[in-house]
């Protein structure tokens, strides 16, 4: 038996079996690369990251269970529709713009730009100013609720200027008020 250890085929055979179980072992455990394409019929399950070093081609519906996020531009269409469906509250930051500048809501201020008619069909409230620079056209009343209101008016420039002064003081149920066309600015 001492002959056969000292042998050297034994030597041989036995570092060439622990070196072969060593390196497949090393092999099994590392990362393994595909060089072409992969077919599954079933489910294919990953556990841990996927990096993918082109695109992802998905066809069919896809669900995500947790938060993606994307680097980079994004285009999200549908083709037969072309319209993206939101359910719940979307959070945008960074402003806002459609179709170039058709409708824009600034970053930071939140001022909105609308580049055609702004139709509303409910009761509008403004909390400031209404500064309009064209004709105003109101097919209803125009309802000034202070005790005493006033319009300026402009003929040709801010330097001939008039304004009309609505004064509900004096109001009988004949008349509602008093109105005073005076030049110059309201008080």
């Amino acid at each position: 038996m001492k002959k056969f250890y000292k042998n050297k085929n034994f030597i041989s055979i036995l570092l060439s079996v622990v070196l072969s179980f060593a390196f497949v072992a090393v092999a099994a455990y590392a990362a393994t690369t595909i060089g072409t394409n992969v077919n599954t019929g079933g489910t294919l399950t990953v556990t841990g990251a996927v990096a993918a070093s082109s695109t992802l081609q998905v066809t069919g519906a896809t669900t995500l269970y947790s938060t993606l996020n994307v680097t980079g531009l994004s285009t999200l269409g549908n083709a037969t529709s072309s319209m993206l469906s939101v359910t719940g509250m979307t959070y945008l930051d960074g402003g806002l713009t459609m179709d170039t500048n058709k409708f824009t809501v600034a970053d930071t201020s939140g001022d909105t730009s609308i580049g055609g008619t702004l139709s509303v069909t409910g009761a509008t409230a403004l909390s400031s100013t209404l500064g309009v620079t064209a004709t105003t056209t109101l097919s209803s009343g125009l309802i000034l609720n202070e005790a005493v209101a006033c319009v300026n008016l402009y003929a040709t420039s801010t330097a001939t200027r008039g304004s009309l002064v609505f004064v509900t003081t004096g109001a009988t149920s004949t008349y509602a008020g008093t109105v005073y066309w005076q030049y110059g600015a309201c008080d």
